[in-house]
């Protein structure tokens, strides 16, 4: 089984152990989003290990071929989100490679190419990534759209209406390289805070140091984003990107005005529906409380 593999080959991380624990707290996170960071923090690593765990065992022996190791598989692929697209793609290729021997897995790599454009805001390939829109749902953007329907039968999937649902180019970001810099940022930002409290957790020192040169490196390449961009927003950077920001910037304590001179930006992102008013009210609380 491809879980037992995996377990022999990480010495003791098995993929069904570890997509069980990144699935609990993700529920756990999602039900708790603005209370507890920590949380947040916990669940995201989890499922950067899971992933990084499935990536080298499928790059060493190829997308999984039983059915309850597929699904593992694709349940872990289809929840991480856009923070792993380098590892998506990864996926989605070998997938891909593994259709063309195996008719039974074109439908999971079709899926997995169009989630992987579409983490990276590019145009999906055979349709499987709708988006709300004007009250309705539309596909997302779809390349060279007049011929999605011969990739689908090539793939073994059924034809799709393009034009009677429409598409939307909400989800392309425009700005790809300030988005993986933003992602590059909440990432390091977050595997400081993770070991700082793990350490705290098991009784050792924590090295709120290497929190602090984080944040200061952070500090200084978010006031040039500012700077230039002022609050930057899904259409820039993503739903993912303009979120992230939001965490960075929570983060920045220790530079007050800079906090509240990011407040009105966030306001007029939530205003164009370019940020989340969640993370507003998150913003505004939290800037409140340390007064």
């Amino acid at each position: 089984m491809f879980a037992a593999l995996l377990w022999a080959a990480l010495a003791g991380g098995d993929l069904a152990g570890l997509t069980h624990t990144a699935h609990q707290l993700e529920d756990l996170a999602a039900a708790r989003r603005y209370q507890d960071t920590a949380l947040n923090t916990r669940s995201a690593a989890a499922k950067r290990e899971a992933a990084t765990a499935l990536r080298k065992q499928v790059e060493a022996h190829g997308w999984p071929k039983a059915k309850a190791d597929r699904a593992d598989a694709l349940w872990l692929a289809l929840s991480l989100g856009t923070p792993e697209a380098e590892t998506l793609d990864a996926l989605a290729r070998a997938a891909k490679a593994a259709a063309a021997d195996d008719a039974t897995l074109r439908p999971d790599a079709a899926n997995l190419v169009d989630l992987a454009c579409w983490a990276d805001g590019k145009p999906q390939v055979y349709g499987f990534r709708t988006v709300q829109e004007g009250g309705g749902w539309k596909y997302y953007q779809i390349e060279e759209h007049l011929r999605v329907n011969e990739r689908r039968a090539a793939m073994g999937l059924p034809a799709i209406d393009v034009e009677g649902r429409g598409m939307s180019t909400t989800g392309i970001i425009r700005l790809q390289a300030l988005r993986r810099q933003i992602l590059t940022m909440a990432q390091k930002d977050q595997a400081a805070r993770l070991s700082a409290t793990e350490a705290a957790r098991a009784g050792r020192i924590p090295s709120w140091a290497s929190v602090n040169a984080v944040d200061g490196a952070n500090l200084e390449a978010l006031k040039a984003i500012v700077s230039m961009h002022h609050w930057p927003g899904s259409d820039l950077v993503g739903t993912d990107g303009t979120h992230m920001f939001w965490l960075l910037i929570t983060h920045m304590d220790g530079d007050r005005p800079f906090q509240l001179a990011c407040l009105p930006m966030l306001e007029a992102a939530v205003k164009a529906k370019l940020a989340d008013a969640a993370d507003l009210a998150a913003l505004q609380a939290h800037l409140a409380e340390r007064r």
